[in-house]
């Protein structure tokens, strides 16, 4: 489990490193893209790396969160960092929005089944850059 979260968290750095990088290149000093649709184009491969790289945690990630959360309720106070229950609280919304992100898509796509193939993908799209 620990080590699947690990390759997300490479996955998912590697990910947005390389797209800092493009960005970094083809943006003005304002941040504008020189190339707008190629930009979207491949921020949304950005996007769908880091959801496909997070499918294999997703199911886990709650009970992970549950075993940190309990065991930092064993750790000493006097060695516990404010911050932690704060970032676990973070880190438990964002898993509860990316539930509700995944439920609303498979409603959105269950709701249109003969909805075209770029429909369809623009709805995957829209999930993975909200996630």
């Amino acid at each position: 489990m620990v080590s699947r979260l690990a390759a997300f968290l490479r996955a998912a750095d590697a990910a947005v490193d390389a797209w800092d990088l493009y960005s970094d290149g083809h943006t003005d000093l304002d941040g504008w893209p020189y190339d707008p649709e190629s930009y979207d184009d491949r921020k949304a491969d950005r996007d769908h790396v880091v959801w496909k790289a997070f499918e294999p945690v997703s199911e886990e990630a709650g009970v992970l969160l549950d075993a940190a959360e309990a065991n930092l309720e064993r750790v000493p106070a006097s060695s516990v960092q404010n911050r932690w229950a704060w970032q676990l609280t973070q880190l438990r919304d964002a898993l509860d929005q990316i539930a509700a992100i995944r439920t609303e898509c498979r409603t959105r796509l269950a709701a249109h089944p003969h909805a075209s193939a770029e429909a369809r993908q623009a709805a995957v799209d829209a999930r993975n850059a909200e996630a």
